[in-house]
């Protein structure tokens, strides 16, 4: 009989040991494998248990029913001396927030207009987690909280929770501390005007505008109404917050101030506006928006006419002026983002010359002495393109891309290039967003000394710099990854491996 119960207990314990492997890494609330968003496991409670950090399995995607349109407070515990545990929350497919402590519990409260996925996985050690889920935090559409208006969908704080706004009107209430976005439906590529109304006897609110993630200008008066025009050529946000007390304020925009360039107003009586001017362009943030290679325009002594041309980023175009030098002496200047790039102040037309415009070109046009008609070609071939070979030019790079805004596109997992002193080398990597890839760089280290950056989007994350070759190393990377090469001494080739 002993020996009868001795191989049924064997028996079952090698049937134990066989399963056990599919399960080691299943925490209570999880059915593996879940280790894609795709694959998340559906949670309708409010409390998750599981399990992270062994046999490779160092994700875990959940998808909770509910949440949507809500602000929930979420808190994640873990055994803090034995593990680091992260977690990254979105809203569909949008990245939202994290929660990226070293140190247990880590909680914060985190907009969720879609589908709430969490995505949980391991930077070091292994162990069990809990997640609770507090879905009152926020939440709900205007409920009357003390810095919420009407138009508001609290939190709205940040850029990425911007609330959404297809009118012309905005209401809204600030208090001291609180920040309200919005991001407004339609404004591309026109000049509105925008007005702010508060009570400023109790308060002082004021107003930044944006295109895309570009500062455009301000309306900072501590009088109300303050208001002016905003040429936004991409996307338009406004970033409301109180400088001094708190109330309710109005935002009005008129889009018909400047218009889009096909529809706008025919304004063109003014002495000091030529045909493809909208008054006023007279500074940088006003500028008239050029998809064309031919601007016509007219100055005055006292009047300045800004352009933003599109389409000139990294190239090294020749642009001409044109004008009657025997009425009038105008003057251009020609700007790369806002940094200075060259002028055309000759005293006779035409005057011409080639500009390197790494970044968004700006032109600016001004009379030195009297007034008159001018054009401006714009010649975007010249000096641009493939240099087809040179000494500091690899087989997958196309120069330049010794910045950032020209970083080589890359596709693949190796990477050659050539480096010189005081030649940079960007790359742009595709598809390693949420990722942690491990870097080797390979180089001869008899004949140079080569470095590397790492970073994500415009965040340094960490380098190789090690004198020998090859280095190599592992990087946590939640945006879009770029690696910027160059040499610390000497010059020579290089390879760049990526293992994602």
């Amino acid at each position: 009989m002993r020996a009868t119960f001795s191989v049924i207990f064997a028996s079952m314990m090698l049937v134990l040991f066989a399963i056990a492997p599919a399960f080691a890494q299943e925490g209570p609330d999880e059915w593996e494998s879940n280790d894609e968003m795709r694959l998340a496991d559906s949670i309708d409670t409010l409390y998750i248990q599981g399990e992270i950090g062994r046999q490779s399995d160092n994700d875990d995607w959940f998808i909770l029913e509910g949440q949507e349109g809500t602000d929930p407070y979420i808190t994640l515990y873990y055994d803090d001396s034995r593990c680091d545990i992260d977690m990254e929350i979105y809203s569909d497919d949008e990245y939202v927030g994290s929660l990226t402590s070293s140190s247990s519990p880590d909680g914060d409260e985190f907009y969720v207009p879609g589908t709430c996925y969490l995505h949980v996985y391991v930077y070091s050690g292994h162990g069990d987690y809990e997640i609770e889920i507090e879905p009152g935090g926020g939440g709900g559409h205007y409920s009357g909280d003390d810095c919420e208006g009407p138009d508001e969908w609290e939190s709205n704080d940040e850029m990425d929770l911007a609330d959404y706004i297809d009118n012309l009107e905005i209401e809204g209430y600030m208090c001291e501390y609180d920040e309200d976005w919005f991001v407004l439906d339609g404004s591309e590529g026109t000049n509105p005007t925008i007005t702010l109304y508060y009570d400023d006897y109790y308060c002082d609110i004021d107003m930044e505008i944006y295109s895309d993630d570009d500062y455009v200008g301000s309306l900072t008066s501590s009088s109300s109404p303050d208001s002016d025009s905003f040429h936004i050529p991409g996307e338009c946000y406004l970033y409301v917050y109180s400088y001094d007390g708190e109330g309710e304020y109005y935002i009005e925009i008129d889009p018909g101030r400047g218009g889009g360039r096909d529809d706008r107003p025919d304004r063109r009586d003014r002495d000091c506006e030529g045909p493809d001017e909208v008054e006023s362009n007279d500074d940088a943030d006003l500028a008239d928006w050029i998809d064309g290679y031919e601007i016509e325009g007219y100055a005055c002594e006292g009047d300045d006419d800004w352009y933003v041309l599109d389409g000139q980023e990294g190239y090294y175009p020749e642009i001409v002026l044109y004008y009657d030098d025997y009425d009038c002496d105008l003057d251009l200047e020609v700007y790369s983002d806002d940094e200075y790039s060259g002028s055309l102040t000759s005293t006779s037309s035409p005057d011409s010359d080639f500009f390197d415009i790494p970044g968004t070109c700006y032109i600016h046009v001004y009379s030195y002495s009297g007034e008159g008609e001018y054009t401006v070609e714009i010649w975007p071939d010249e000096g641009n393109g493939y240099s087809g070979g040179g000494d500091c030019e690899g087989p997958d790079e196309w120069e330049s891309n010794d910045d950032m805004d020209l970083a080589d596109y890359i596709d693949g997992y190796t990477i050659e290039g050539y480096c010189c002193v005081g030649d940079g080398d960007w790359f742009v990597l595709d598809g390693q967003e949420g990722s942690r890839p491990e870097f080797t760089l390979y180089y001869d280290d008899y004949e140079c000394d080569i470095d590397m950056e790492v970073y994500d989007d415009d965040e340094y994350v960490g380098s190789l710099s090690s004198t020998d070759s090859p280095d190599w190393d592992t990087f946590r990377i939640r945006g879009t990854c770029y690696l910027y090469v160059y040499s610390y001494s000497g010059e020579g080739e290089y390879t760049i491996e990526i293992e994602p």
